[in-house]
């Protein structure tokens, strides 16, 4: 029986990255035991996926010429890709590899090496075809060589030919994606996802520690303030919002220095403002910062009034829940209602991390006032779909919800924790998660406890589950996007973590809401959402975010709280998120009347149809 390839893909670019992720799909359709497709963002990602292969004879390396070299000892390099693909040619058995650069002179060094072909990026170039006509010289698929696929053809209106369950976003956008890693040494990369007229490029640049430790200052000084003030019940003034936009016109001059105001204009030029989405691709010690404060100086507004503005923790490859195959029409979300009595003391994990962490932090978390409104908002939606105008003609999802929570006077030993994990334990079971609840992180001193944590309510105490165990729960189940509506200022970083443990999509925000603010915003959210048929969850964001800001512009914090966490490396993974599996049954939702009902006579709400109560 043959051996299978392995095809590792190298870029610092997310949205060429999505490009390779097409050529590699495309390869393995031809190789009669397919392939193992990798990703890599660095030289260090790639050291890693190749180590991980048996066989090097049966690799084949797509590798771009300015890969990052993000290694601790690594020598100052223009090109790490060439010379980390040079260096592999030099073993006795090397892997096939392509080597992709806007340089021609490195067409050279590749011809001096023993197994590797040069893809020269030009205006147009057809990824797909032109990898496969390389792949197929190195012995990669079929070896019948194509003439009309030489690689100096370039077709400006040619469009790369998709394997047969490839990604492709449903309508023309661009996305711009701002690496800041670790060692400073990002790239700006625009990607135009136009049938007509496709377009990828990437641009190294060098941000400034001076001007990086200036943004995470200010946002820490803002945060904390905001966080102090709202928790406090202060009353928020105009003066944060000086503040935000002095922020923006840092973080966008840090921008304009660097080709982003070329990037940002070619881009809403091509596509139109609305289509245009920006992404911070961000080192974990930078995701703490107010990154969508970003304000245009010339026209006078911040990015996300035109544009979606979502980060992307740099972690190398994303390895998280695949994409679903779709055919469904019903959306479902599992809404975890985790309310706590005022005071609460959460038990925790049995270590010595979280025994210290809950001495010396002793938080005392109180009730919750928002939880039955912000459902309530979320089944008002249901129950609009059926007036819901929509402008593309297509037959409208439905949206069905399931409720988990736990009474406040039950003596039951147990944890809500446990229910949501057996309601997860089902591949395909909910689309969505929306935890309504608390969220706690310890300060993150050195040799303290790192970890974030979910609170559920339970008896005789809350329990605190580590984020990292309710990540694997929501991946079982195939989650596709996670909504934490939390309180204590913690959503943001939780998001980050659920990021770290492979959750595609989170929605966050960086500091609490006002309780009806946060209603507001569920119900914008998924109304924007449910009135595309495609379900795009970047749309649905800004526009939501679009709204709150007309409504709430004049002092209020609200519309600069929502972080949008998208992590795939792939626009089109990114863009069309939201892939409804086929289920053989529907949930049955609660009726919305009887919750009201029950509520106007002071009770609590009772068992129904898609409720847990306990």
């Amino acid at each position: 029986m043959a051996m299978a390839w392995t095809i590792i893909i190298a870029s610092s670019d997310p949205a060429q990255l999505e490009l390779l992720n097409n050529v590699a799909s495309a390869i393995s359709v031809d190789l009669a035991e397919g392939a193992t497709i990798r990703e890599a963002e660095s030289i260090a990602a790639l050291v890693r996926q190749y180590g991980r292969v048996r066989d090097h004879s049966l690799a084949l390396l797509i590798v771009t010429a300015p890969l990052i070299d993000d290694r601790p000892q690594a020598a100052p390099d223009p090109h790490p890709g060439l010379t980390h693909i040079a260096g592999l040619q030099a073993s006795p058995s090397p892997a096939a590899c392509i080597l992709i650069s806007q340089e021609i002179d490195h067409l050279q060094n590749v011809q001096e090496m023993p197994r590797c072909e040069m893809l020269p990026l030009q205006v147009g170039t057809n990824y797909v075809k032109q990898c496969k006509n390389l792949a197929r010289k190195l012995g990669v698929g079929t070896s019948q060589d194509d003439p009309t696929l030489a690689p100096d053809v370039a077709n400006r209106n040619a469009t790369d030919a998709a394997a047969p369950e490839m990604l492709q976003p449903a309508a023309r956008c661009a996305w711009i994606d701002i690496a800041v890693p670790q060692s400073l040494h990002g790239t700006i990369g625009l990607q135009i996802v136009d049938p007509a007229e496709p377009l990828s490029r990437t641009t190294p640049v060098d941000f400034l520690r001076a001007d990086i430790d200036d943004v995470m200052n200010r946002s820490r000084d803002l945060t904390d303030y905001l966080s102090k003030a709202l928790a406090s019940g202060q009353e928020i003034r105009g003066e944060w919002e000086t503040q935000y936009r002095d922020l923006g016109d840092r973080i966008y001059r840090m921008l304009w220095k660097k080709p982003f105001d070329s990037t940002y204009s070619f881009a809403i030029g091509k596509v139109g403002a609305d289509n245009v989405r920006i992404r911070f691709g961000l080192a974990p010690e930078l995701m703490e910062g107010l990154w969508e404060a970003a304000f245009n100086e010339d026209g006078r507004y911040y990015l996300v009034s035109k544009n979606t503005v979502a980060r992307r923790l740099a972690l190398g490859a994303w390895e998280g829940v695949p994409m679903t195959k779709p055919g469904g029409e019903e959306l479902r979300i599992l809404f975890v209602k985790s309310q706590v009595t005022d005071n609460s003391r959460p038990d925790g994990p049995n270590d010595a991390l979280w025994r210290e962490y809950i001495t010396d932090i002793g938080p005392k978390l109180p009730r919750l006032k928002h939880l039955d409104e912000e459902l309530e908002a979320l089944e008002a939606v249901r129950d609009s779909l059926a007036q819901m105008p929509r402008s593309d003609g297509n037959k409208p999802k439905t949206l069905s919800i399931k409720t988990i929570t736990r009474r406040l006077d039950s003596r039951k030993k147990g944890s809500l924790a446990d229910d949501m994990e057996r309601e997860l334990a089902t591949p395909g079971s909910y689309d969505v998660v929306l935890f309504a609840g608390h969220a706690l992180f310890a300060p993150g001193r050195p040799g303290g406890d790192q970890r974030g944590y979910l609170v559920f309510s339970g008896h005789p105490a809350p329990k605190a589950v580590p984020i990292a165990v309710v990540a694997e729960w929501l991946k079982k189940a195939g989650v596709q996007l996670v909504h934490l509506s939390c309180c204590r200022s913690a959503a943001a970083r939780t998001a980050m973590e659920f990021a770290q443990n492979g959750i595609a999509m989170t929605i966050g925000f960086t500091w609490d809401l006002d309780d009806q603010k946060a209603v507001d915003f569920t119900q914008r959210f998924y109304t924007e959402l449910l009135s595309d048929s495609r379900l795009n969850v970047c749309k649905a964001f800004a526009s939501a975010r679009r709204r709150l800001l007309n409504q709430y512009a004049n002092g209020d914090p609200i519309w600069a709280s929502p972080v949008l966490v998208a992590q795939p490396q792939s626009c089109a993974h990114v863009e069309g998120m939201l892939r409804l599996p086929l289920r053989k049954s529907p949930l049955l939702a609660a009726p919305i009347a009887r919750r009201r009902k029950a509520q106007a006579a002071g009770k609590e709400p009772p068992p129904a149809a898609g409720s847990t109560m306990i």
